[in-house]
This record gives structure tokens, C-alpha cells and sequence, in this order.
């Protein structure tokens, strides 16, 4: 999975991958703690922080995660089959903060 990620990474950065954006990793909830607002949450720091200092925002969602982080303004850039499942490389633009 780490090499797939990677890969992905450099797909959609370039020699660097993320080192020049902010990467939500593995963001996760306790499944008896969901539909609370904890991801929306997590995910909401990660954005505005990547904001404050105009960086792309970068992730691999799986299905379940998608509709919440496309909520969120990211893209999916593309399909990543892992383990037989769709996963998605996604991608939010900065956007611009006055704080």
C-alpha cells in the first residue's frame, strides 16, 4: 500500500510528490464514533491549514470517504484499484484565506 501511495503521489505532483502540499494521511474514524462530525472536523483543520499558506491539499480516499471529502472541494484526479477496491487520488486547490 505505502508504494501505491507513493506512486500515486508522484503521479500527481511530480518527482517530488508531496512534499510541496499538505497530505491528509490516513484519516480515520472509530466506526461507533461516526456520523458525529469527527471526520468533517479532522478534515476541516487539515484544509484550512493547507489554506493559510496556500498549499494543495492531497489524499487517497476510499469509497466510503469520497462524498465527505468531495464535500470538502476535493477532486478526484483518478481510480486507483487496491486489493480489488476503487480508491481515489483527490485533490483540493488552496483557497484564499485573509487570515
Amino acid at each position: 500500500m505505502k508504494s501505491i501511495l507513493a506512486n500515486d503521489a508522484v503521479q500527481a505532483f511530480g518527482k517530488d510528490g508531496v512534499a510541496h502540499a499538505y497530505y491528509l494521511q490516513y484519516l480515520a474514524v472509530d466506526p461507533a464514533q461516526q456520523k458525529r462530525g469527527i471526520g468533517r472536523m479532522l478534515v476541516s483543520w487539515g484544509v484550512r491549514e493547507a489554506d493559510k499558506r496556500a498549499k494543495k491539499c492531497y489524499l487517497f480516499a476510499t469509497e466510503a470517504g469520497r462524498r465527505l471529502y468531495e464535500s470538502a472541494g476535493f477532486e478526484v484526479v483518478r481510480e486507483v484499484p487496491v486489493f480489488g477496491f476503487p480508491h481515489y487520488s483527490m485533490i483540493r486547490q488552496p483557497i484564499e484565506t485573509s487570515s
